[in-house]
């Protein structure tokens, strides 16, 4: 075994066991929150009621919450879909709150005060605020530079990997060899997902990682303005006519999402088009509050590689896609670092810390 094998060996099994329970903690709580909306239809009866996404349906749901919470208290209406009814309202408070497709408000709670809110604020920010979510980013990169020891410090036994995948025993050498085969087997998914989540945690240098200049473009933003309708005036913002309007220039749409506006800013609609595989969507239209003009639609699907790229991120880190069958993989994979994670600190303290 060479010099540089022994150091990727080293630095693999210091720098995980350092990071073990990081990893357990983050990864017990991501696979929980991938089937969020399953456990929460157990818990509320009022999510089996779908959420169909047209016009109608999302007007109700927004003057119920204007009713409950005032035009000025609301930040954003994220609506469910047919298979969870329930749509969430965020508060400027910092308070969410659930209304049900019918209308009917079904509950209020503070920061943290839901389950999935606190598992979200663990998973994310270890119940630290900033400095947690700079903890497990740097923790994130940390496990990257473990995951590439790892594979250097395997690349020697790499003939024998497929035996002892899961250990019958537990001794110092089955862990040790289940460990190495799991690893290597889903190094890249792993690999993927903590990319993703360190991008979350350091947004603005991951942007320019991916190359996000848009900004710089001089033809940025020039097919903003195709498809817009030419209606305007106050009666053309109020609830039923925003999301008809949305509805008419993205049509086989549904409605996705809903921001407030403040102040002189503008109602922004989030719909969701045929074939797009992300729950918020690529289409969005806005209008201004006061003067009820559409000047801005925007079709995700057009817009330059970097904004796309950037826009996959969240989905593809949380989970966040249409259809079951991307839930279940990455389901598997977060199992899978769980399973490291345990298995690795356990070879470790019967590596370091032997029975005497």
């Amino acid at each position: 075994m060479t010099t540089f094998v022994k150091g990727a060996r080293a630095v693999h099994r210091w720098t995980g066991a350092v990071l073990s329970l990081l990893v357990i903690v983050v990864s017990l709580s991501g696979v929980v929150l991938l089937w969020q909306a399953p456990i929460n239809r157990l818990i509320y009866p009022q999510a089996a009621t779908g959420f169909d996404g047209t016009a109608g349906s999302a007007a109700r749901v927004a003057l119920a919450a204007e009713q409950a919470f005032g035009a000025d208290g609301i930040a954003q209406v994220t609506f469910g879909d047919l298979a969870f009814g329930i749509s969430e309202v965020t508060l400027r408070d910092q308070r969410t709150a659930f209304i049900a497709a019918n209308g009917e408000l079904v509950g209020v709670w503070g920061p943290n005060g839901r389950w999935d809110d606190w598992l979200v604020d663990a998973h994310h920010r270890l119940l630290g605020g900033r400095a947690g979510l700079y903890v497990v980013g740097v923790g994130g990169l940390l496990t990257l530079m473990t995951i590439v020891a790892g594979c250097i410090a395997f690349w020697p036994a790499r003939g024998s990997w497929r035996k002892g995948v899961v250990p019958r025993v537990a001794t110092l050498q089955a862990l040790r060899r289940s460990h190495r085969n799991v690893g290597i087997v889903l190094s890249l998914p792993i690999a993927g997902i903590i990319v993703t989540g360190v991008a979350l945690s350091f947004p603005q240098t991951a942007q320019r990682s991916i190359g996000w200049t848009y900004e710089n473009a001089p033809d940025y933003g020039d097919t903003f303005g195709d498809g817009v309708d030419m209606l305007e005036g106050a009666a053309q913002a109020t609830w039923p006519n925003v999301f008809r309007r949305a509805a008419d220039v993205f049509p086989g749409a549904v409605l996705a999402a809903a921001i407030w506006p403040t102040g002189q800013s503008e109602i922004v609609i989030q719909l969701r088009n045929s074939g797009d595989w992300t729950d918020a969507g690529s289409g969005q239209v806005q209008i201004t509050a006061a003067e009820g003009y559409m000047d801005l639609r925007i079709d995700g699907r057009h817009l330059p590689p970097g904004e796309r790229a950037w826009n996959a991120v969240a989905p593809v880190h949380t989970g966040a896609v249409r259809g079951w069958v991307y839930q279940a993989l990455e389901t598997g994979v977060g199992l899978g670092l769980l399973y490291l994670g345990v298995i690795g600190l356990m070879s470790f303290l019967k590596t370091e810390f032997p029975r005497r």
